[in-house]
């Protein structure tokens, strides 16, 4: 057995999917002025993910290994022989889910396991997508929404990812994607290059403002439109939060933003906000 080049395994392991071995989870769904809207994001496949392990490092060179935790989710590791003496695993977990529960939690935790050897892990770099939900489909990709505790049911277009997040014989044609005229996805928005902007700030138009609590604590999603149409959703949590307040901001006003990415990895909150004219 001929020892693998780690450094070549992790860059091919690293590379952007087919949009087509991509699947979306709705986050949350509200309905505002526009009308019902969800927070959507990316995740690959487990199939893709096995197809990937399969062609980067072998069929035969790699493995899972699956526990039960105490509390009903289940812990799965991946492990990669470098070579016949030595290999290395990763381990994560996912808790049991409401739709077949074993089979959820397996296929979740060989989702995270992956990530932590980079496969998918730049779809995290993406952030949470704001899309229209519909009564009807638009198009044949479109992903159900049923929830019934927000009362809102229909179908979202899967969001036009950034070229970045796409592999190279994608990058041109966008298969499976929207138009950018039909884009409700997420980037960040870029800075504006007016100077009454301090620098590390971004202008945008504040999209809408919906109050959340956790634990007794207040802090609130905020939807953003930046100068070139592209939507963000973030966060502001902590003391941000009682900034928020305190600027008494309403849809359509004009603010500054400078943002980061949560600790988490899995969303963009505000690290400073100020009003604009």
């Amino acid at each position: 057995m001929e020892p693998l080049n780690m450094q070549e395994i992790k860059e091919k392991l690293s590379e952007p999917f087919s949009s087509q071995d991509l699947e979306w989870r709705t986050v949350h769904t509200f309905s505002n002025q526009n009308g019902p809207t969800a927070i959507v994001v990316p995740y690959v496949q487990s199939r893709a993910i096995m197809n990937r392990l399969d062609e980067v490092v072998g069929w035969d060179r790699w493995e899972n290994e699956i526990k039960e935790l105490p509390g009903g989710g289940v812990t799965q590791g991946i492990r990669i022989w470098i070579s016949e003496e030595r290999s290395i695993i990763k381990w994560d977990g996912a808790d049991r889910t409401q739709v077949e529960p074993t089979k959820g939690a397996i296929s979740g935790a060989l989702k995270r396991s992956a990530i932590l050897y980079n496969l998918g892990r730049y779809l995290y770099d993406l952030g949470e997508f704001r899309v229209k939900v519909t009564q009807q489909k638009s198009t044949q990709n479109d992903v159900r929404v049923n929830d019934k505790k927000q009362n809102i049911f229909g179908y979202f277009t899967p969001p036009q990812l950034p070229s970045n997040a796409l592999p190279q014989h994608e990058q041109g044609s966008r298969s499976g994607q929207t138009s950018p005229q039909q884009n409700q996805g997420h980037e960040k928005p870029q800075q504006s290059t007016q100077g009454s902007i301090p620098p590390g700030f971004t202008e945008c138009i504040l999209d809408g403002l919906l109050p959340k609590d956790a634990n007794g604590q207040r802090y609130y999603e905020i939807a953003l439109m930046s100068n070139n149409n592209q939507s963000a959703v973030v966060y502001a949590i902590g003391k941000m939060a009682q900034k928020i307040e305190e600027l008494s901001l309403e849809p359509k006003s004009k603010v500054a933003v400078k943002t980061s990415m949560h600790e988490s990895g899995q969303a963009y909150v505000i690290d400073d906000i100020a009003k604009v004219g």
